[in-house]
């Protein structure tokens, strides 16, 4: 489901009118645990199974570095393991098949075929994101918190495939008994998502046609003004997709009740 897409629309609309009419945050909780997976599914289900394999592993490694009187060395061998997961799927097949070029330059054949991975939504967001929880039960500033809301922190929907990383003290905290739902956060919360939306659609995608279309132009017909216009507008680009999405993940977690940073007010 994309951010931009009425699937979503109505799936949003169906979370957030249940998340109001459910009573106690531990309802809640369990509902919007639920969406979360729902909403991760929807795009390739069979890799459900490694977005919780991962937040298996990273409170099961939380559980671990607790125990310990020396927190650092557990704490690395745990980010090892991310870092290994995240670079299997994002470089691997990158590394096999340059295996082959440099195998074919000595007159050798390709040692090993590339596995077609397809690189899971969202990965990088999601492990960096248990990364941060982990190095901060290193540094002993987090505590170890039940596995059901350690979930949520992870697998939270809006920002869980395109940011912003959050700090377990910017979420959890917020999802005990004084989490409350009130007009004023519904209210704000639709001016962030309008705002994410322009931003976006309008600003983004707006851009990336002519950016497109710069790019593919042959380098001998290209100046250094021409240059120097396509790097800034392709920065102009990234950076509005990546704000526009955090905007819109801000407006949502403010309609579900959560004060989220605004991390790309002065990036």
């Amino acid at each position: 489901m994309r951010f931009n897409s009425l699937t979503y629309w109505f799936f949003l609309a169906a979370v957030v009118l249940v998340l109001w009419l459910l009573p106690g945050p531990r309802r809640r909780r369990a509902w919007l645990l639920a969406a979360s997976y729902l909403f991760y599914a929807s795009w390739h289900w069979p890799y459900l199974a490694l977005l919780l394999g991962s937040v298996v592993f990273n409170h099961l490694g939380a559980r671990w570095i607790v125990g310990a009187e020396d927190r650092q060395r557990r704490g690395a061998i745990v980010l090892a393991g991310n870092l290994v997961l995240l670079a299997i799927f994002k470089y691997l097949d990158w590394l096999i098949a340059n295996l082959g070029v440099v195998s074919g330059w000595v007159g050798l054949p390709a040692p090993f075929e590339p596995l077609g991975l397809v690189l899971p939504l969202g990965i990088s967001f999601y492990l960096f994101q248990a990364m941060s929880y982990i190095i901060d039960l290193m540094r002993k500033r987090e505590k170890l918190h039940g596995f059901w809301d350690f979930q949520l922190y992870i697998t939270y929907f809006p920002q869980l495939i395109a940011g912003p990383i959050m700090r377990a003290k910017e979420f959890l905290p917020q999802l005990g008994e004084s989490w409350k739902i009130r007009a004023e956060d519904v209210r704000l919360g639709a001016r962030w998502i309008v705002t994410g939306l322009f931003v976006k659609i309008v600003l983004a995608d707006g851009l990336a046609p002519a950016v497109d279309r710069a790019f593919a132009r042959s380098p001998d017909v290209l100046g250094a003004t021409d240059v120097v216009i396509m790097t800034v507008a392709f920065g102009l680009q990234i950076y509005f997709d990546f704000s526009g999405y955090s905007d819109m993940a801000l407006g949502l977690g403010r309609m579900f009740g959560f004060r989220f940073p605004e991390n790309f007010d002065s990036p």
